[in-house]
Protein backbone atom coordinates (compact mmCIF):
# COMPACT_ATOMS: atom_id res chain seq x y z
CA UNK A 1 0.00 0.00 0.00
CA UNK A 2 1.01 3.39 -0.01
CA UNK A 3 -0.13 6.65 1.49
CA UNK A 4 -1.91 9.33 -0.91
CA UNK A 5 -2.51 11.70 1.71
CA UNK A 6 -3.55 12.94 5.44
CA UNK A 7 -6.91 13.73 6.36
CA UNK A 8 -8.15 15.84 8.97
CA UNK A 9 -9.67 14.08 11.84
CA UNK A 10 -13.64 13.65 13.01
CA UNK A 11 -13.58 15.75 16.17
CA UNK A 12 -14.13 13.95 19.15
CA UNK A 13 -14.11 10.44 17.58
CA UNK A 14 -11.05 9.86 19.13
CA UNK A 15 -9.14 9.09 15.74
CA UNK A 16 -5.05 11.17 16.44
CA UNK A 17 -4.68 10.66 12.73
CA UNK A 18 -5.96 9.90 9.55
CA UNK A 19 -4.98 9.22 6.07
CA UNK A 20 -5.95 8.47 2.69
CA UNK A 21 -4.34 5.14 1.73
CA UNK A 22 -4.06 3.17 -1.65
CA UNK A 23 -3.99 -0.57 -0.97
CA UNK A 24 -4.19 -3.74 -3.54
CA UNK A 25 -5.75 -7.17 -2.19
CA UNK A 26 -4.69 -10.45 -3.14
CA UNK A 27 -6.85 -10.21 -6.54
CA UNK A 28 -4.43 -7.21 -7.16
CA UNK A 29 -7.60 -4.99 -7.25
CA UNK A 30 -6.85 -1.65 -5.93
CA UNK A 31 -8.72 0.00 -3.03
CA UNK A 32 -9.13 3.43 -1.59
CA UNK A 33 -9.75 3.25 2.16
CA UNK A 34 -9.35 6.07 4.77
CA UNK A 35 -7.17 4.91 7.21
CA UNK A 36 -7.88 6.26 10.76
CA UNK A 37 -5.21 5.53 14.24
CA UNK A 38 -6.76 6.00 17.80
CA UNK A 39 -5.96 5.09 21.65
CA UNK A 40 -8.19 3.13 24.22
CA UNK A 41 -7.65 3.78 27.73
CA UNK A 42 -5.39 1.71 28.52
CA UNK A 43 -2.24 3.04 25.62
CA UNK A 44 -3.25 0.55 23.08
CA UNK A 45 -3.73 1.71 19.36
CA UNK A 46 -6.78 1.01 17.60
CA UNK A 47 -6.49 1.46 13.99
CA UNK A 48 -10.01 1.35 11.93
CA UNK A 49 -9.97 1.24 7.77
CA UNK A 50 -13.12 2.32 5.78
CA UNK A 51 -13.33 1.41 1.93
CA UNK A 52 -14.33 4.63 0.26
CA UNK A 53 -13.31 3.04 -3.72
CA UNK A 54 -17.15 3.71 -4.57
CA UNK A 55 -17.57 7.31 -3.38
CA UNK A 56 -14.16 7.87 -5.08
CA UNK A 57 -15.10 6.40 -8.52
CA UNK A 58 -17.75 8.33 -7.96
CA UNK A 59 -16.52 11.70 -7.17
CA UNK A 60 -14.44 11.06 -10.50
CA UNK A 61 -17.26 10.40 -12.54
CA UNK A 62 -19.03 13.69 -11.19
CA UNK A 63 -15.68 15.29 -12.13
CA UNK A 64 -15.64 13.92 -15.20
CA UNK A 65 -19.26 15.03 -16.43
CA UNK A 66 -18.91 18.29 -14.97
CA UNK A 67 -15.82 18.88 -17.21
CA UNK A 68 -17.74 17.09 -20.10
CA UNK A 69 -20.44 19.68 -18.97
CA UNK A 70 -18.27 23.02 -19.40
CA UNK A 71 -17.44 21.83 -22.78
CA UNK A 72 -20.86 21.46 -24.19
CA UNK A 73 -21.89 24.72 -22.45
CA UNK A 74 -18.84 26.18 -24.14
CA UNK A 75 -18.98 24.33 -27.92
CA UNK A 76 -22.73 24.61 -27.80
CA UNK A 77 -23.76 26.54 -30.95
CA UNK A 78 -26.48 29.02 -29.14
CA UNK A 79 -25.97 30.89 -26.53
CA UNK A 80 -26.51 30.40 -22.72
CA UNK A 81 -26.40 33.45 -20.15
CA UNK A 82 -26.88 32.02 -16.02
CA UNK A 83 -28.67 35.04 -14.39
CA UNK A 84 -28.74 35.13 -10.46
CA UNK A 85 -29.46 38.19 -8.27
CA UNK A 86 -26.47 40.03 -8.77
CA UNK A 87 -26.77 39.88 -12.54
CA UNK A 88 -25.62 37.80 -15.30
CA UNK A 89 -22.42 35.46 -13.76
CA UNK A 90 -21.58 33.30 -16.88
CA UNK A 91 -22.16 33.39 -20.32
CA UNK A 92 -20.26 31.00 -23.14
CA UNK A 93 -18.63 31.59 -26.46
CA UNK A 94 -22.09 31.92 -28.44
CA UNK A 95 -23.51 34.33 -26.23
CA UNK A 96 -20.83 36.55 -26.34
CA UNK A 97 -20.72 36.44 -29.90
CA UNK A 98 -24.60 37.30 -29.97
CA UNK A 99 -23.79 39.90 -27.36
CA UNK A 100 -20.78 41.08 -29.37
CA UNK A 101 -19.16 42.04 -25.96
CA UNK A 102 -16.55 40.24 -23.78
CA UNK A 103 -17.32 38.45 -21.00
CA UNK A 104 -15.79 40.79 -18.63
CA UNK A 105 -18.16 43.41 -19.83
CA UNK A 106 -21.06 41.05 -19.27
CA UNK A 107 -21.09 39.29 -16.21
CA UNK A 108 -23.17 41.68 -13.36
CA UNK A 109 -25.36 42.95 -15.64
CA UNK A 110 -29.16 42.25 -16.93
CA UNK A 111 -29.62 40.80 -20.31
CA UNK A 112 -32.63 42.95 -20.19
CA UNK A 113 -29.77 46.15 -20.92
CA UNK A 114 -28.60 44.26 -24.08
CA UNK A 115 -32.27 44.07 -25.95
CA UNK A 116 -34.10 46.96 -27.59
CA UNK A 117 -36.28 49.64 -24.93
CA UNK A 118 -39.66 48.15 -26.40
CA UNK A 119 -38.49 44.13 -25.00
CA UNK A 120 -36.61 44.76 -21.94
CA UNK A 121 -39.62 44.92 -19.33
CA UNK A 122 -40.87 41.89 -20.97
CA UNK A 123 -37.55 40.39 -20.19
CA UNK A 124 -37.16 41.79 -17.20
CA UNK A 125 -40.81 40.48 -16.41
CA UNK A 126 -40.04 36.49 -17.36
CA UNK A 127 -36.69 35.99 -15.81
CA UNK A 128 -38.39 37.21 -12.28
CA UNK A 129 -41.23 34.73 -13.32
CA UNK A 130 -38.88 32.36 -13.90
CA UNK A 131 -37.18 32.67 -10.32
CA UNK A 132 -40.81 32.08 -9.43
CA UNK A 133 -40.86 28.79 -10.16
CA UNK A 134 -42.95 29.45 -13.91
CA UNK A 135 -41.87 28.43 -17.40
CA UNK A 136 -42.60 31.52 -19.14
CA UNK A 137 -42.88 30.80 -23.46
CA UNK A 138 -40.33 32.19 -25.59
CA UNK A 139 -39.95 35.84 -26.79
CA UNK A 140 -37.86 37.31 -29.95
CA UNK A 141 -36.11 39.93 -29.16
CA UNK A 142 -33.85 42.13 -31.21
CA UNK A 143 -30.62 42.66 -30.33
CA UNK A 144 -28.37 45.62 -31.45
CA UNK A 145 -24.47 45.57 -31.38
CA UNK A 146 -21.66 46.65 -33.34
CA UNK A 147 -24.05 48.89 -35.75
CA UNK A 148 -25.57 44.97 -36.33
CA UNK A 149 -29.42 44.29 -35.48
CA UNK A 150 -30.20 40.46 -34.62
CA UNK A 151 -33.38 39.05 -34.20
CA UNK A 152 -33.00 36.63 -30.95
CA UNK A 153 -35.04 33.85 -29.75
CA UNK A 154 -34.97 33.27 -25.51
CA UNK A 155 -36.09 30.70 -23.42
CA UNK A 156 -35.77 30.73 -19.56
CA UNK A 157 -35.70 27.80 -17.40
CA UNK A 158 -34.84 27.43 -13.52
CA UNK A 159 -31.02 26.65 -13.02
CA UNK A 160 -28.37 26.11 -10.14
CA UNK A 161 -25.34 27.72 -9.94
CA UNK A 162 -22.49 27.97 -7.79
CA UNK A 163 -24.90 26.20 -5.71
CA UNK A 164 -27.27 28.74 -5.32
CA UNK A 165 -30.56 29.37 -7.50
CA UNK A 166 -29.90 30.74 -11.26
CA UNK A 167 -32.19 31.31 -14.24
CA UNK A 168 -30.59 30.07 -17.47
CA UNK A 169 -31.42 31.87 -20.53
CA UNK A 170 -30.72 30.22 -24.15
CA UNK A 171 -30.55 32.62 -26.88
CA UNK A 172 -30.52 31.81 -30.47
CA UNK A 173 -29.78 33.46 -33.46
CA UNK A 174 -32.46 33.60 -35.79
CA UNK A 175 -31.86 36.33 -38.09
CA UNK A 176 -30.69 34.43 -40.70
CA UNK A 177 -33.48 31.95 -40.68
CA UNK A 178 -36.04 34.74 -40.15
CA UNK A 179 -34.26 36.39 -43.45
CA UNK A 180 -34.31 33.20 -45.33
CA UNK A 181 -38.08 32.11 -43.96
CA UNK A 182 -38.66 35.92 -45.55
CA UNK A 183 -37.63 34.88 -48.44
CA UNK A 184 -39.36 31.81 -48.95
CA UNK A 185 -42.64 33.82 -48.10
CA UNK A 186 -41.94 36.03 -50.79
CA UNK A 187 -41.18 33.20 -53.23
CA UNK A 188 -44.47 31.54 -51.88
CA UNK A 189 -46.83 34.69 -52.42
CA UNK A 190 -45.05 35.43 -55.91
CA UNK A 191 -45.63 31.73 -56.83
CA UNK A 192 -49.38 31.94 -54.91
CA UNK A 193 -49.95 35.47 -56.91
CA UNK A 194 -48.93 33.79 -60.20
CA UNK A 195 -50.99 30.73 -59.90
CA UNK A 196 -54.02 33.00 -58.72
CA UNK A 197 -53.42 35.36 -61.70
CA UNK A 198 -53.02 32.37 -63.95
CA UNK A 199 -56.85 30.74 -62.51
CA UNK A 200 -58.35 34.62 -62.67
CA UNK A 201 -57.40 34.82 -66.21
CA UNK A 202 -58.56 31.02 -67.13
CA UNK A 203 -61.92 32.04 -65.34
CA UNK A 204 -61.87 35.36 -67.10
CA UNK A 205 -62.12 33.39 -70.49
CA UNK A 206 -64.45 30.78 -69.02
CA UNK A 207 -66.69 33.87 -67.87
CA UNK A 208 -66.71 35.11 -71.20
CA UNK A 209 -67.51 31.79 -72.51
CA UNK A 210 -70.32 31.46 -70.66
CA UNK A 211 -71.70 34.93 -71.19
CA UNK A 212 -71.36 34.47 -74.77
CA UNK A 213 -73.17 30.85 -74.38
CA UNK A 214 -76.16 33.04 -72.13
CA UNK A 215 -76.30 36.00 -74.58
CA UNK A 216 -76.83 33.06 -77.26
CA UNK A 217 -78.91 31.51 -75.49
CA UNK A 218 -81.60 34.35 -74.04
CA UNK A 219 -81.40 35.77 -77.82
CA UNK A 220 -82.27 32.34 -78.59
CA UNK A 221 -85.46 32.59 -76.41
CA UNK A 222 -85.82 36.50 -77.11
CA UNK A 223 -86.55 36.03 -80.69
CA UNK A 224 -87.92 32.43 -80.99
CA UNK A 225 -90.43 33.19 -78.09
CA UNK A 226 -93.97 33.02 -79.87
CA UNK A 227 -96.33 32.46 -76.99
CA UNK A 228 -94.33 35.46 -75.46
CA UNK A 229 -93.96 39.49 -75.88
CA UNK A 230 -90.73 40.25 -74.74
CA UNK A 231 -89.57 43.81 -75.40
CA UNK A 232 -86.97 46.53 -73.14
CA UNK A 233 -88.48 50.15 -72.34
CA UNK A 234 -86.16 53.18 -71.19
CA UNK A 235 -87.72 55.79 -68.29
CA UNK A 236 -88.31 58.33 -70.88
CA UNK A 237 -90.88 55.81 -72.80
CA UNK A 238 -88.12 54.79 -76.10
CA UNK A 239 -89.13 50.72 -76.87
CA UNK A 240 -84.89 49.85 -76.97
CA UNK A 241 -85.69 45.97 -78.26
CA UNK A 242 -88.71 43.80 -78.64
CA UNK A 243 -88.76 40.10 -79.88
CA UNK A 244 -90.23 39.61 -83.21
CA UNK A 245 -93.49 38.48 -81.89
CA UNK A 246 -93.80 41.79 -79.84
CA UNK A 247 -93.75 43.35 -82.97
CA UNK A 248 -95.99 41.34 -84.91
CA UNK A 249 -98.66 41.21 -82.17
CA UNK A 250 -99.10 44.96 -82.24
CA UNK A 251 -99.30 45.05 -85.84
CA UNK A 252 -102.04 42.78 -85.83
CA UNK A 253 -103.49 44.81 -82.76
CA UNK A 254 -103.25 47.91 -84.78
CA UNK A 255 -100.57 49.83 -84.82
CA UNK A 256 -98.98 51.61 -87.74
CA UNK A 257 -95.61 53.29 -88.59
CA UNK A 258 -92.15 51.53 -89.42
CA UNK A 259 -91.27 51.15 -85.82
CA UNK A 260 -93.68 50.38 -82.65
CA UNK A 261 -93.27 53.63 -79.94
CA UNK A 262 -94.30 54.04 -76.57
CA UNK A 263 -97.50 56.07 -77.94
CA UNK A 264 -98.89 53.04 -79.94
CA UNK A 265 -98.82 51.18 -76.85
CA UNK A 266 -100.59 53.45 -74.64
CA UNK A 267 -102.97 54.02 -77.82
CA UNK A 268 -104.22 50.16 -78.00
CA UNK A 269 -104.67 50.18 -74.44
CA UNK A 270 -108.20 50.15 -72.94
CA UNK A 271 -109.76 52.20 -71.18
CA UNK A 272 -111.48 49.60 -69.39
CA UNK A 273 -108.28 48.36 -67.48
CA UNK A 274 -109.06 50.13 -63.97
CA UNK A 275 -105.93 51.64 -63.64
CA UNK A 276 -103.71 54.02 -64.72
CA UNK A 277 -101.05 52.17 -66.77
CA UNK A 278 -98.27 54.87 -67.19
CA UNK A 279 -98.08 54.69 -63.62
CA UNK A 280 -97.54 50.44 -63.60
CA UNK A 281 -94.64 51.70 -65.89
CA UNK A 282 -93.75 54.62 -64.06
CA UNK A 283 -93.27 52.35 -60.42
CA UNK A 284 -91.15 49.39 -62.12
CA UNK A 285 -88.90 52.36 -63.43
CA UNK A 286 -88.30 53.37 -59.88
CA UNK A 287 -87.66 50.05 -58.92
CA UNK A 288 -90.84 48.09 -58.08
CA UNK A 289 -91.97 44.79 -60.11
CA UNK A 290 -95.42 45.67 -61.50
CA UNK A 291 -98.16 42.46 -62.65
CA UNK A 292 -101.14 43.33 -64.00
CA UNK A 293 -103.50 42.34 -66.85
CA UNK A 294 -103.57 44.98 -69.68
CA UNK A 295 -106.63 45.23 -72.18
CA UNK A 296 -105.39 46.35 -75.61
CA UNK A 297 -108.26 47.36 -77.87
CA UNK A 298 -108.37 46.22 -81.39
CA UNK A 299 -110.95 48.09 -84.03
CA UNK A 300 -113.69 45.19 -82.53
CA UNK A 301 -112.53 43.78 -79.88
CA UNK A 302 -110.04 43.89 -76.53
CA UNK A 303 -107.04 41.35 -76.54
CA UNK A 304 -105.95 40.79 -72.95
CA UNK A 305 -101.98 40.21 -72.24
CA UNK A 306 -100.87 39.23 -68.67
CA UNK A 307 -97.72 41.18 -68.03
CA UNK A 308 -95.00 41.66 -65.69
CA UNK A 309 -92.40 44.63 -65.53
CA UNK A 310 -89.18 43.94 -63.51
CA UNK A 311 -86.50 46.71 -63.30
CA UNK A 312 -83.38 46.00 -65.01
CA UNK A 313 -80.79 47.54 -62.35
CA UNK A 314 -77.21 48.77 -63.22
CA UNK A 315 -74.07 49.11 -61.30
CA UNK A 316 -74.97 52.79 -59.60
CA UNK A 317 -78.22 51.79 -58.66
CA UNK A 318 -80.27 53.34 -60.68
CA UNK A 319 -82.86 51.73 -62.89
CA UNK A 320 -83.32 53.49 -66.49
CA UNK A 321 -84.22 50.65 -68.31
CA UNK A 322 -87.26 47.94 -67.41
CA UNK A 323 -87.71 44.57 -69.08
CA UNK A 324 -91.45 43.57 -70.16
CA UNK A 325 -92.82 40.13 -70.58
CA UNK A 326 -96.32 39.27 -71.34
CA UNK A 327 -98.92 36.71 -72.97
CA UNK A 328 -102.30 36.49 -74.46
CA UNK A 329 -104.56 35.95 -71.78
CA UNK A 330 -107.76 36.64 -73.59
CA UNK A 331 -109.08 33.32 -74.04
CA UNK A 332 -108.08 31.91 -70.18
CA UNK A 333 -110.16 35.06 -69.39
CA UNK A 334 -113.07 34.25 -71.64
CA UNK A 335 -113.14 30.34 -69.84
CA UNK A 336 -112.72 32.15 -66.47
CA UNK A 337 -115.72 33.88 -67.41
CA UNK A 338 -117.77 31.24 -68.71
CA UNK A 339 -116.45 29.19 -65.16
CA UNK A 340 -117.66 32.10 -63.29
CA UNK A 341 -121.07 32.05 -64.60
CA UNK A 342 -121.57 28.41 -64.49
CA UNK A 343 -120.46 28.82 -60.58
CA UNK A 344 -123.17 31.67 -59.96
CA UNK A 345 -126.22 29.49 -61.28
CA UNK A 346 -125.16 26.72 -59.19
CA UNK A 347 -124.31 28.90 -56.16
CA UNK A 348 -128.20 30.75 -57.13
CA UNK A 349 -129.51 26.60 -57.81
CA UNK A 350 -127.82 25.88 -54.57
CA UNK A 351 -129.55 28.39 -52.89
CA UNK A 352 -132.88 27.95 -54.20
CA UNK A 353 -132.62 24.55 -52.95
CA UNK A 354 -131.41 24.91 -49.62
CA UNK A 355 -134.73 27.60 -49.55
CA UNK A 356 -137.04 25.14 -50.57
CA UNK A 357 -135.91 22.47 -47.83
CA UNK A 358 -136.36 25.34 -45.22
CA UNK A 359 -139.73 25.68 -45.99
CA UNK A 360 -140.55 22.07 -46.52
CA UNK A 361 -139.28 21.75 -43.23
CA UNK A 362 -141.15 24.72 -41.79
CA UNK A 363 -144.49 23.25 -43.59
CA UNK A 364 -143.77 20.23 -41.03
CA UNK A 365 -143.18 21.96 -38.46
CA UNK A 366 -146.53 23.82 -38.92
CA UNK A 367 -148.45 20.44 -39.33
CA UNK A 368 -146.98 18.90 -36.44
CA UNK A 369 -148.48 22.04 -34.40
CA UNK A 370 -151.81 21.80 -36.03
CA UNK A 371 -151.62 17.89 -35.08
CA UNK A 372 -150.60 19.21 -31.28
CA UNK A 373 -154.09 20.92 -31.06
CA UNK A 374 -155.65 17.72 -31.61
CA UNK A 375 -154.25 16.04 -28.99
CA UNK A 376 -155.42 15.61 -25.10
CA UNK A 377 -152.67 13.74 -23.91
CA UNK A 378 -150.00 15.76 -22.84
CA UNK A 379 -147.08 12.70 -23.66
CA UNK A 380 -147.71 13.37 -26.79
CA UNK A 381 -147.79 17.10 -27.30
CA UNK A 382 -144.06 16.44 -25.47
CA UNK A 383 -143.08 14.21 -27.81
CA UNK A 384 -144.12 16.40 -30.96
CA UNK A 385 -142.38 19.46 -29.62
CA UNK A 386 -139.42 17.46 -29.13
CA UNK A 387 -139.63 16.88 -32.75
CA UNK A 388 -140.16 20.23 -33.98
CA UNK A 389 -137.08 21.54 -32.08
CA UNK A 390 -135.45 18.90 -33.83
CA UNK A 391 -136.63 19.76 -37.29
CA UNK A 392 -136.04 23.50 -36.45
CA UNK A 393 -132.15 22.43 -35.70
CA UNK A 394 -131.79 21.10 -39.01
CA UNK A 395 -134.20 24.19 -40.79
CA UNK A 396 -131.63 26.85 -38.98
CA UNK A 397 -128.90 25.24 -41.38
CA UNK A 398 -130.52 25.09 -44.54
CA UNK A 399 -131.54 28.71 -43.37
CA UNK A 400 -128.08 29.69 -42.94
CA UNK A 401 -126.54 28.12 -45.92
CA UNK A 402 -129.28 29.84 -47.93
CA UNK A 403 -128.55 33.39 -46.55
CA UNK A 404 -124.47 32.83 -47.22
CA UNK A 405 -122.12 32.27 -50.23
CA UNK A 406 -120.33 29.68 -49.77
CA UNK A 407 -123.22 26.47 -49.71
CA UNK A 408 -121.05 23.88 -48.44
CA UNK A 409 -119.99 24.80 -44.86
CA UNK A 410 -121.64 26.44 -42.14
CA UNK A 411 -120.01 28.16 -39.76
CA UNK A 412 -120.11 26.72 -36.15
CA UNK A 413 -120.65 29.67 -33.71
CA UNK A 414 -123.35 31.26 -35.49
CA UNK A 415 -125.41 27.89 -35.91
CA UNK A 416 -124.72 26.56 -32.81
CA UNK A 417 -125.65 29.98 -30.74
CA UNK A 418 -128.76 30.62 -32.93
CA UNK A 419 -129.80 26.89 -32.21
CA UNK A 420 -129.63 27.39 -28.51
CA UNK A 421 -131.20 31.19 -28.67
CA UNK A 422 -134.18 29.24 -29.99
CA UNK A 423 -134.40 26.72 -27.63
CA UNK A 424 -134.57 29.23 -24.98
CA UNK A 425 -137.10 31.56 -26.25
CA UNK A 426 -139.13 28.61 -27.15
CA UNK A 427 -139.51 27.73 -23.33
CA UNK A 428 -141.89 28.92 -20.84
CA UNK A 429 -140.14 28.68 -17.77
CA UNK A 430 -140.43 30.40 -14.46
CA UNK A 431 -136.44 31.04 -14.32
CA UNK A 432 -134.84 33.66 -16.32
CA UNK A 433 -131.78 31.46 -18.13
CA UNK A 434 -128.71 33.62 -19.64
CA UNK A 435 -126.51 31.85 -22.75
CA UNK A 436 -122.76 32.43 -22.61
CA UNK A 437 -121.00 30.71 -25.41
CA UNK A 438 -117.39 30.12 -26.17
CA UNK A 439 -116.80 28.85 -28.94
CA UNK A 440 -113.82 29.02 -31.59
CA UNK A 441 -114.56 30.01 -34.78
CA UNK A 442 -114.49 26.44 -37.20
CA UNK A 443 -116.20 26.03 -39.91
CA UNK A 444 -117.60 22.80 -40.81
CA UNK A 445 -119.11 20.95 -43.47
CA UNK A 446 -122.81 19.97 -43.13
CA UNK A 447 -122.15 16.02 -42.49
CA UNK A 448 -120.82 17.36 -39.32
CA UNK A 449 -122.68 20.40 -38.63
CA UNK A 450 -125.86 18.43 -38.43
CA UNK A 451 -125.18 15.62 -35.74
CA UNK A 452 -123.50 18.43 -33.44
CA UNK A 453 -126.50 20.77 -33.84
CA UNK A 454 -128.61 17.62 -32.78
CA UNK A 455 -126.54 17.06 -29.82
CA UNK A 456 -126.78 20.69 -28.50
CA UNK A 457 -130.96 20.97 -29.36
CA UNK A 458 -131.02 17.66 -27.03
CA UNK A 459 -128.75 19.06 -24.10
CA UNK A 460 -130.04 22.35 -23.90
CA UNK A 461 -133.60 21.18 -24.46
CA UNK A 462 -132.95 18.65 -21.40
CA UNK A 463 -131.70 21.36 -19.71
CA UNK A 464 -134.22 23.82 -20.29
CA UNK A 465 -136.61 21.34 -18.85
CA UNK A 466 -135.18 19.86 -15.84
CA UNK A 467 -132.29 22.37 -14.32
CA UNK A 468 -133.64 24.75 -13.21
CA UNK A 469 -136.94 23.20 -11.34
CA UNK A 470 -137.20 26.10 -8.50
CA UNK A 471 -135.08 28.02 -9.77
CA UNK A 472 -135.47 31.77 -10.39
CA UNK A 473 -132.03 32.27 -12.72
CA UNK A 474 -129.85 29.85 -14.37
CA UNK A 475 -126.69 29.85 -16.87
CA UNK A 476 -126.13 27.44 -19.65
CA UNK A 477 -122.78 27.52 -21.84
CA UNK A 478 -121.65 25.85 -24.56
CA UNK A 479 -118.59 25.77 -25.53
CA UNK A 480 -116.39 24.23 -28.80
CA UNK A 481 -112.49 24.08 -28.80
CA UNK A 482 -109.89 22.65 -31.03
CA UNK A 483 -106.76 21.67 -31.14
CA UNK A 484 -104.41 19.71 -33.67
CA UNK A 485 -104.01 15.88 -34.27
CA UNK A 486 -100.43 15.03 -33.51
CA UNK A 487 -99.01 13.40 -36.91
CA UNK A 488 -101.93 14.37 -38.95
CA UNK A 489 -103.08 17.50 -40.94
CA UNK A 490 -106.26 17.63 -38.98
CA UNK A 491 -108.06 19.50 -35.79
CA UNK A 492 -109.79 17.83 -32.93
CA UNK A 493 -113.23 19.22 -31.70
CA UNK A 494 -114.55 19.15 -28.39
CA UNK A 495 -118.70 20.33 -27.66
CA UNK A 496 -119.44 20.75 -24.37
CA UNK A 497 -122.73 22.00 -23.00
CA UNK A 498 -123.15 23.49 -19.20
CA UNK A 499 -125.35 24.35 -16.44
CA UNK A 500 -125.29 25.66 -12.76
CA UNK A 501 -128.89 23.84 -12.63
CA UNK A 502 -129.31 21.07 -9.73
CA UNK A 503 -127.70 18.17 -11.23
CA UNK A 504 -128.65 14.90 -12.94
CA UNK A 505 -130.86 12.79 -10.61
CA UNK A 506 -128.78 10.18 -8.25
CA UNK A 507 -128.54 6.62 -10.29
CA UNK A 508 -129.08 8.19 -12.82
CA UNK A 509 -127.67 6.31 -15.66
CA UNK A 510 -126.86 7.80 -18.91
CA UNK A 511 -126.46 4.07 -21.24
CA UNK A 512 -129.36 3.01 -19.63
CA UNK A 513 -132.26 5.86 -20.06
CA UNK A 514 -134.97 5.21 -22.79
CA UNK A 515 -134.90 8.44 -23.56
CA UNK A 516 -134.68 9.28 -27.58
CA UNK A 517 -133.01 12.30 -27.02
CA UNK A 518 -130.38 10.88 -24.98
CA UNK A 519 -129.92 7.46 -27.69
CA UNK A 520 -129.76 10.44 -30.09
CA UNK A 521 -126.89 11.93 -28.71
CA UNK A 522 -124.91 8.61 -27.90
CA UNK A 523 -125.58 7.71 -31.99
Amino acid sequence: FRKLGNLAPYPGSGVVDRAEMHFKNRQGRGLHMDVGKGRLEDGSEVWMLYDITDSKATQYDLIQARERFRLLIESAPIGIVIQQEGGIGFVNPAAELILSTDEDEIEGRDLSEFVEEASADEVKKRTAATKDGDTPDELQVEMTADGETRLVNLAWRLSIFNSRPAVQISMADVTAQSQLLGERVRAQVAEESNIQLTEEVDRHKRTQQQLQQTGARLKSIFESGDDFLIWTLLKDGSITSGNPNFTNWLRHAGAEGEEVTWADLLELASNSNGFDVPERFTQACAGHPQRFELGLKKTEETRWLQVFLNPIHSGDDSTPEISCIAYDITERKEIDRQIRGTLKEKEILLQEVHHRVKNNLQIINSILNLQKNFLDDEDAKAALSEIQGRISTMSIIHETLYRHTDVSSISFPEYLSRIATNIIQGYTADARIELKTNLQAVVAPLDQAIPCGLIVNEWVSNAMKHAFVGRKTGEITISMTSKPVIGEEKEELTLSVEDNGVGLAEGFDNEGSDSLGLYLVQA
